[in-house]
């Protein structure tokens, strides 16, 4: 990406400050960007949940320094168990997004910060944790940026494929959990079956059904919530294939004002490409529009309109 950053960049990157957030699973480690002080403010926290938080070639940092620009506050960090948050690093499951860590951060970004209003964005694994959170705090959450997660019923991430298992058949580490942490066992044969379950439904008949229930519970709590959600794919994203699901069976389903709420977008060629640079500064921009266009000011709004 293109770091020459500007003043104003440069700005909200020099007010940043690192926050330690108390969880059940020990400590996280977060990044707060304060909005702007010479723009209107949003009253809003755009939470950026990337695993860790400085992954994908910076993306999130890049992110939370233009969304704070636009009159928003912003927090990047890092579930347990990952990059610098205490807890113990465990195989990743979509159906067991880290719920608990999303919540305890809205409620401590609540108490120390006063930040009360909160926009989700999260990719992959990060946006099954976003729409997790409705279930616990609907109230807190005014949008919801949902990007090439998979909804389906497979256990585990993308990342369970034969290669990589065949590379950790060789690491110390991971058979020490296996030998000596039950959940570690239970975890790996999920992520064993879904990957002979994904393997065998690849090009069979699916309906919603077939979606995660998981999913499906905290896609309810979504819709109760009454906030606005964006749901971008890439059309050659291994991931749209569930998603096609919900958008053929699902969505229309919706009443007229909260499908007014949803807005998908499916993109040419692949969005889950975290090596694919010119394709990150798209969804970046994106993201960044999208965001914009929350910012309940009459300005903000009319700015985003314009845009579109």
């Amino acid at each position: 990406m293109n770091w020459r950053e500007t003043p104003s960049e440069l700005a909200r990157a020099w007010a940043e400050k690192a926050l330690k957030v108390p969880s059940p699973h020990g400590d996280l480690i977060g990044i707060y960007t304060p909005p702007a002080p010479e723009v209107a403010p949003a009253g809003m926290c755009v939470l950026l949940l990337a695993r860790p938080r400085f992954e994908y070639r910076r993306m999130a940092v890049h992110l939370a320094r233009l969304v704070a620009q636009e009159g928003f506050a912003a927090f990047r960090f890092d579930f347990h168990g990952w990059g610098d948050s205490e807890g113990e690093t465990q195989l990743t499951m979509l159906d067991e997004p880290a719920t608990e860590d999303l919540t305890a951060v809205i409620r401590h970004l609540g108490s120390a910060l006063g930040e009360h209003r909160f926009v989700l964005w999260g990719w992959c694994y990060g946006a099954r944790a976003a729409i997790s959170a409705f279930v616990d705090e609907p109230d807190a959450i005014a949008g919801l940026a949902f990007l090439s997660a998979p909804i389906d019923a497979a256990p585990a991430s993308g990342v369970y494929n034969v290669r990589n298992l065949a590379r950790w058949l060789t690491d110390g580490t991971q058979w020490r959990q296996l030998i000596f942490s039950g959940r570690a066992r239970r975890r790996a044969v999920d992520a064993l079956r879904g990957m002979i379950r994904k393997s065998m439904n690849r090009g069979g008949n699916s309906s919603e059904a077939s979606l995660s229930p998981v999913f499906m519970e905290h896609f309810r709590a979504l819709i109760r919530a009454r906030a606005r959600a964006l749901f971008l794919y890439g059309a050659e994203d291994d991931e749209y294939a569930s998603f096609r699901i919900a958008e053929r069976d699902l969505f229309p389903k919706l009443d007229v004002a909260t499908r007014r709420r949803f807005e998908i977008e499916v993109w040419p060629g692949r969005v889950h490409s975290p090596l694919d640079v010119a394709r990150q500064q798209e969804i970046v921009a994106r993201s960044v529009s999208w965001v914009r266009s929350l910012h309940p000011g009459p300005l903000r709004h009319g700015a985003a309109v314009g845009e579109n």
